[in-house]
């Protein structure tokens, strides 16, 4: 009995404090993006380049590597004061599974000197909290492109933290340890 309940307690600790088994299932529903689309400032257009929804799985410390996300571009063809304004550039992502969404948020202007457009993200990556304590980030790279051009803006998907199990997990996971120990113990009694 005492072996028994000593294999089921060991058991018990690993599956709590290893958190949950096999990889996660994220499901990029998915993304809508806000920019400039008319003067004054830099004109631009976009093009998804990632199509949803998008399905990946990981464990927690993996990451997807860059993917391709969206196209940005202009078709003006010089820069000029107006254009060097910096004006919104922002991605809001939308998960199914599990169900969460933020927007990471990035501006958008042209380079006088340069004569050429950027698109740049602050706070790069963006945070995703899932579950008790679950976190996956989003980072998303910085483009540059020619006037008029376009640019990849290319994303990497990274499941940093697991969620904590809910108490009735474990309660559940506890009280059929208990039985299992119940049931050998009754076993040896009778044989």
């Amino acid at each position: 009995m005492k072996t028994t309940f000593a294999i089921l307690s060991v058991l018990a600790l690993a599956v709590v404090f290893a958190g949950p088994v096999g990889a996660t299932t994220f499901t990029l529903q998915s993304y809508d993006i806000t920019y400039r689309g008319n003067d004054p400032g830099l004109v631009l257009y976009t093009n998804d380049a990632l199509d949803t929804p998008y399905v990946f799985d990981l464990n927690p410390g993996q990451s997807t590597g860059l993917v391709p996300l969206l196209f940005v571009g202009t078709k003006e063809t010089d820069i000029d004061l107006s254009d060097a304004v910096p004006y919104e550039f922002d991605v809001t992502f939308y998960f199914s599974t599990p169900a969460m969404s933020n927007t990471s948020d990035g501006y958008s202007r042209g380079r006088l000197i340069l004569q050429d457009g950027v698109v740049r993200w602050i706070d790069n990556p963006t945070s995703f909290t899932f579950g008790d304590g679950g976190l996956l980030t989003v980072y998303l790279t910085d483009v540059s492109f020619d006037t008029p051009g376009e640019a990849q803006v290319e994303a990497s998907f990274t499941y940093v933290s697991a969620p904590v199990p809910e108490p009735g997990t474990l309660l559940f996971l506890g009280v059929g340890l208990a039985g299992l120990a119940l049931l050998q113990s009754r076993k040896r009694i009778k044989g």
